[in-house]
């Protein structure tokens, strides 16, 4: 954002932002460099004129603090099982499963059922998990051994479907 707007300036906007609204400043008023400090939206400050190589490192400085912030939200999520809300720790997590409007999720010794479709569930979990069939959905991590169109994760073999055998190995080429 640049610090020198028409009709109101960049300070004013970071006032009317949420704090997690991450922000590169930019100006040619070095003065406001201190004062950008009170802002918990400001993630670097560049001064005019900018060369790229700067340019490119606050952008990296951006990128590794929106992944921080999403990796802390993404590591759980709170289902409702029943009458309670029950919290799945999703690196623990091995597996979901469609079943109908519900889903099945399978963690080590134990399995939570919710109201969910997979495709509110897909939104809702990190990239270490891929869909290898419409009623699965796999933890990467979780994965022993692929042999023959199934997966499997402890004494479960689960099918993959022709539709998703790509993305399952393009992904696991990238946890490598």
């Amino acid at each position: 954002m640049d610090f020198d707007l028409p009709d109101i300036t960049g300070k004013d906007i970071l006032k009317m932002l949420d704090e997690k609204t991450n922000v590169i400043m930019i100006t040619s008023k070095s003065e406001f460099a201190a004062e950008s400090y009170d802002f918990e939206q400001i993630v670097d400050f560049l001064v005019k004129p900018i060369d790229f190589a700067r340019f490119y490192k606050a952008i990296q400085k951006l990128r590794k603090n929106e992944s921080k912030e999403q990796s802390s939200v993404a590591d759980r999520l709170f289902v409702k099982d029943g009458n309670k809300l029950v919290k799945i720790v999703l690196k623990e997590v091995q597996y979901f499963k469609s079943e109908s409007n519900y889903i099945s999720i399978v963690l080590e010794g134990k399995k939570v059922m919710t109201l969910m479709t997979m495709k509110e569930l897909a939104e809702k979990i990190p990239d270490y998990f891929s869909r290898v069939h419409r009623s699965f959905i796999v933890n990467l991590n979780k994965i022993e051994a692929i042999e023959r169109g199934n997966i499997l994760i402890g004494k479960q073999e689960i099918p993959v479907s022709e539709t998703y055998e790509k993305d399952l190995l393009e992904k696991i080429k990238l946890l490598n």
